[in-house]
């Protein structure tokens, strides 16, 4: 989990699932994350159409040297102050975890 940040544009929002782009299994990870992210935060506790959760690619070192599907998940901007406010509520932080494991917990389950 990290906390992402766009100086230049302060009124984006929302989390980011990000995977390697050659790895499929942490694309299908992703997109099992990002769907949870979108029901249990988004649609659920926030009641938002507005904001949604987006799979991007990244070749980051953590994630292409990893020899485990992985994924990095950005769960809002510090720099839009709504979500800044979000990250910082125990509830928003709360659901967002749960919305990960609940993510994991269908991807193993879908895979295995």
């Amino acid at each position: 989990m990290h906390a992402n940040a766009h100086p230049k544009n302060t009124k984006v929002q929302g989390a980011q699932v990000i995977h390697h782009p050659t790895s499929k299994d942490s694309e299908y990870l992703a997109n099992e994350i990002c769907d949870s992210i979108n029901k249990l935060v988004f649609n659920e506790f926030l009641k938002t159409e507005q904001i949604k959760a987006e799979v991007l690619t990244g070749n980051f070192y953590v994630l292409r040297e990893s020899k485990s599907p992985g994924v990095i998940v950005e769960i809002g901007f510090i720099t839009t102050p709504e979500d800044r406010k979000l990250i910082q509520n125990e509830d928003y932080q709360h659901k967002m975890a749960t919305a990960i494991a609940q993510g994991v917990i269908e991807y193993i389950s879908n895979k295995y």
